[in-house]
């Protein structure tokens, strides 16, 4: 990985966080996934109905760079795989009650 993909991963790393610190703050209550249909998967399987951070990411490494680094840096819920080669999607939302994180 070029000092170039580690910025970009750094930056994204950054407002992440900085979106989680202002709409909640706890990183346990929220899920860190990554796909490659953001709108079905948000609101058609995990049911969110607010606001989340979504961020559109070059490659399917570094969106597992930036999952990992939250899942096992930050402690957030998560499930490892999802994306694909195009497309791919690292979100985060605050887990509710209404939101379903897994099967």
């Amino acid at each position: 990985m070029n000092d170039r993909v580690k910025s970009d991963i750094k930056i994204i790393i950054s407002q992440m966080e900085g979106f989680i610190l202002d709409n909640g703050g706890i990183f346990s209550d929220w899920y860190v996934g990554i796909t490659e249909d953001i709108k079905g998967r948000l609101y058609g399987y995990h049911n969110v109905k607010d606001t989340c951070a979504t961020v559109k990411i070059p490659s399917i490494e570094m969106a597992r760079v930036i999952q990992k680094y939250f899942i096992e840096g930050r402690r957030t819920d998560g499930g490892t795989g999802g994306g694909s080669v195009s497309g791919i999607y690292v979100y985060a939302y605050k887990k509710q009650d209404y939101t379903k994180e897994r099967d």
